[in-house]
């Protein structure tokens, strides 16, 4: 953890829950809360599964502020 950069690395698997039955699931993430924001970021396989959704993709980008959660690179996904 560096706060004088503020950013935050958390190492092995990482579990976030984001509200009523959503989880994502990832490994070595960096939350970024420079400027005023809270974004994860990893560039390592990631899953987003919620009561309507089961997203894969091998890349995630989530901003916590604006709730926007970005997958990329071999993205795989089911709704219901």
């Amino acid at each position: 953890m560096d706060m004088n950069i503020k950013l935050i690395n958390l190492l092995g698997k990482v579990e976030v829950v984001s509200g009523p039955g959503g989880v994502l699931k990832s490994s070595n993430v960096v939350i970024d809360q420079s400027n005023d924001g809270e974004v994860l970021k990893s560039n390592s396989l990631s899953h987003f599964k919620s009561n309507t959704v089961d997203i894969k993709a091998k890349k995630m980008h989530y901003d916590a502020v604006t709730k926007k959660l970005e997958l990329m690179n071999r993205v795989v996904a089911v709704y219901e």
